[in-house]
């Protein structure tokens, strides 16, 4: 919309909700995405996280499965308890129904923190390396971390192996700045 960005026409958040909300009553996949972030955000309109993830959630019974993840990331944005962490994991598992790749990289997050599920190192790389298969490049990154880090998970050592192959960093260096995503994904799948 012209008037949330201010390209065209004259920023106006009163008349970018009204013209998003116009869209999402008619069943406009991009007005329902535009106007939940407007709820989140708390632009033009007052914040309201649960009118936000019931258009997330209406987005997601349209067909966009990363509609779910954002509804779960609305959580995060909020956790003030392991109890908002455990909605954003259920959120994460509803997408992940669909094979949504964010929904694994969210979900190997979340096991990789200990957020809302026990701390399982062994399922974050699960969910992880599903990720890094439908070529996510976050998890492909956090897959690299966790190797780069010394942390190594049971029965992923021949991934090691593969991974050490194609990225030498430099000792204390973070992974992301030296490792070439295509020779990455070559080693590892």
């Amino acid at each position: 919309c012209m008037y949330a960005s201010g390209v065209g026409a004259r920023r106006d958040m009163k008349m970018a909700v009204a013209c998003f909300k116009e869209a999402s009553m008619k069943q406009s996949l991009f007005g329902i995405l535009n106007m939940a972030q407007l709820y989140v955000d708390g632009l033009g309109i007052e914040k309201d996280l649960g009118k936000a993830r019931s258009l997330y959630k209406q987005a997601f019974d349209m067909g966009y499965s990363d509609a779910m993840v954002m509804c779960g990331d609305t959580y995060l944005v909020s956790a003030i308890s392991d109890e908002d962490y455990k909605k954003a994991f259920d959120c994460y598992l509803t997408a992940v129904v669909r094979k949504c790749p964010y929904a694994y990289y969210r979900l190997g997050w979340l096991y990789k923190e200990g957020l809302g599920t026990q701390q399982d190192l062994q399922k974050a790389m699960e969910y992880y390396l599903k990720a890094v298969d439908m070529q996510y490049p976050d998890a492909l990154t956090e897959v690299g971390l966790l190797y780069k880090d010394g942390i190594i998970v049971e029965g992923f050592d021949d991934c090691s192996i593969k991974l050490s192959k194609c990225c030498n960093p430099l000792p204390g260096d973070r992974i992301i700045g030296f490792i070439n995503q295509k020779d990455f994904f070559a080693a590892v799948i």
